[in-house]
């Protein structure tokens, strides 16, 4: 059966499958990245992504993207996901969840599929201290809902630009030469009031998870351009978690669409130098 997807511009079949063949490979690893791979019949698909070398699968980055009307990443996941594994030399699991559902049933979905791949990691003696879960801008934020209830403190978290709180919707002081951030705003107006079903949902810490201050019992990097203008909602959330921080500048909200070789190399040095540290 062929599906759109949200990483390229291509159809893609799924292929039905399990953890040990992903971790011991049968077929290409360019072939494998070309479908939906389905490991259960009651969980979202995923997408597989290979380092070079997979002789030796021992770590795992269980990957969230972003929705593509706010993070502008649309048909990008396959490529920032295709380096994220080969520049991290990890393998990239990435949850094939459906953006048109509402927010917290997208978070739902991904949550269920995260339990059940830790749960078969674990069978193939991958365990939770080698497993991290990153996303990107709202895909961040339901990292940060999951890591809450999952409340494994051995699961590490990378966090990309996380939306944190519902400021979109303050009258924010915004200069009018600023395209970026009144579009980021736009964006996140329209998602939300697309997606969130009742008045309640916009107190709910799943959603905004600056509305709680318990700690996050997780490691974290996190990472945020310096001109988002939801900066400082990150920096002061973030004090609460155990977390690192890498601020890239001259960027956005949505850098991670169009990164050029500089921050390439900055975000992704970063990201493996956090990997190996807490090892």
């Amino acid at each position: 059966m062929e599906q759109i997807n949200y990483f390229d511009n291509e159809l893609k079949y799924k292929l039905y499958s399990d953890i040990t063949k992903i971790i011991h490979p049968t077929i290409s690893k360019k072939n494998i990245s070309s479908y939906k791979i389905v490991l259960n019949e009651d969980i979202v698909p995923v997408r597989v992504f290979y380092p070079h070398r997979v002789s030796q699968l021992d770590n795992v980055i269980i990957y969230i993207h972003g929705i593509s009307s706010v993070s502008l990443c649309n048909n990008r996941y396959s490529y920032i996901c295709t380096e994220l594994a080969y520049r991290t030399n990890q393998l990239v699991i990435a949850i094939d969840y459906d953006e048109e559902k509402k927010y917290l049933n997208c978070l739902d979905d991904c949550l269920k599929c995260a339990i059940f791949l830790k749960d078969e990691l674990d069978k193939v003696n991958i365990s939770s201290s080698h497993i991290t879960l990153m996303g990107d801008s709202i895909g961040a934020t339901m990292v940060l809902g999951i890591s809450k209830i999952m409340n494994d403190v051995s699961l590490k978290t990378i966090l990309v630009s996380p939306v944190v709180s519902d400021h979109c919707f303050s009258d924010l002081a915004v200069d009018k030469n600023d395209k970026a951030n009144r579009d980021l705003i736009n964006n996140l107006q329209k998602y939300y009031k697309a997606k969130l079903s009742f008045k309640k949902n916009y107190k709910d810490p799943l959603v905004f998870p600056y509305l709680d201050k318990d700690k996050i019992c997780c490691k974290a990097l996190v990472i945020l351009g310096d001109r988002d203008i939801f900066r400082e909602d990150i920096l002061d959330f973030v004090k609460i978690m155990d977390s690192e921080i890498l601020e890239i500048e001259h960027a956005n909200h949505t850098f991670l669409k169009d990164m050029d070789f500089v921050v390439t190399n900055t975000f992704y040095n970063r990201i493996s130098l956090f990997l190996l540290d807490i090892k």
